[in-house]
């Protein structure tokens, strides 16, 4: 399993190399948080896209995309109770019988 003192090694450590890179390791920074999703992991994240924004303001649209690609992976994955036919159980009392 994964700690948050592991998640903020692991996003501090990402967010020094994508400040001195390119923008290919946005997901890697962002995909974590989605993935644990605890209020704990979602401050720690927070505060490692605000230090990679403050340094480097151009990758800003970049994170913001990808958590929003991110957060809408998980809701594609929610299945809707409402979607499928409900059938209700028989009230003849015969019916409940067999």
């Amino acid at each position: 399993t994964l700690t948050i003192q592991d998640l903020q090694r692991l996003l501090f450590c990402c967010a020094v190399i994508l400040i001195s890179s390119d923008y290919t390791l946005v997901h890697f920074l962002v995909a974590p948080q989605v993935e644990i999703f605890t209020p704990s992991a979602v401050t720690v994240s927070i505060k490692i896209w605000m230090q990679v924004i403050m340094k480097h303001p151009n990758v800003e649209v970049a994170i913001m995309c990808e958590v929003l690609t991110s957060c809408f992976g998980t809701v594609k994955l929610y299945v809707d109770p409402f979607y499928h036919a409900i059938s209700y159980c028989p009230t003849d009392k015969d019916k409940i019988d067999q």
